[in-house]
């Protein structure tokens, strides 16, 4: 669904949390967003400014696959669901939209230094790439970390893929930050983190890691996939 649809329907939303089925994610825009995080989980909203509709624009996502069971983590028993959205009814905000969005700040590459980068000439319109190196790199470094804490039995296996794709995503979103065939790079990068997902979600399902962490390594994927696009 194109955001201008989306921000269409959420101006008429008056205290519902309606999340928009994208691909193996559910997102929330803007109030449902704002709600989601009253009445289900404090969840990161991002915001991210859409040149078609000359807007800065709030959300959130997570995995559909996970929905159920968050919802019943948190109570909620009593939601719609359509092809295109799950919606939960009768969720007024006691919050101000307008006040509550101004707190959301758009991502920045403050703390990415030059030297770190290897770009010492840094320009404004170099920023957005830039930032998605920092995203990448953070990534690969997290998933180190988790993979070698992962049980032996999947450390040297599906551990040492999600190493080397990890690298590979980082890689990729390196030479982006250094405007290097940019549109190509970005290609392998979606394709790292498909990959990423999938063996995540294998995990998942065989129970070596937990719901929240499989929820927040999404989220940070998620985060990084927006910025290629």
């Amino acid at each position: 669904m194109k955001i201008e649809e989306i921000l269409n329907i959420e101006s008429t939303n008056k205290d519902s949390i309606i999340l928009f089925k994208e691909g193996i994610f559910l997102r929330a825009y803007e109030q449902s967003a704002m709600r989601f995080t009253e009445y289900i989980a404090n969840f990161k909203v991002f915001k991210k400014h859409y040149k078609i509709v000359n807007a800065e624009v709030c959300y959130l996502g997570f995995p559909y696959s996970n929905f159920k069971i968050l919802f019943e983590k948190h109570h909620i028993d009593k939601y719609a669901e359509t092809e295109r959205f799950v919606v939960v009814h009768a969720c007024p905000s006691k919050q101000n939209f307008e006040a509550w969005r101004s707190n959301i700040q758009l991502p920045t590459v403050e703390d990415v230094s030059p030297q770190v980068l290897f770009r010492p000439d840094v320009k404004p319109k170099d920023l957005k790439n830039l930032q998605v190196y920092k995203s990448g790199y953070d990534i690969m470094v997290e998933l180190h970390r988790y993979a070698e804490i992962m049980p032996r039995a999947h450390r040297y296996t599906i551990g040492e893929h999600i190493k080397n794709e990890s690298i590979s995503l980082a890689v990729n979103t390196y030479r982006i930050g250094q405007n290097r065939e940019v549109e190509r790079n970005k290609s392998y990068a979606v394709e790292n983190i498909e990959i990423i997902r999938l063996l995540l979600r294998l995990l998942t399902d065989l129970k070596q890691i937990s719901q929240n962490y499989f929820v927040m390594i999404n989220q940070r994927l998620e985060y990084l996939y927006l910025g290629l696009l």
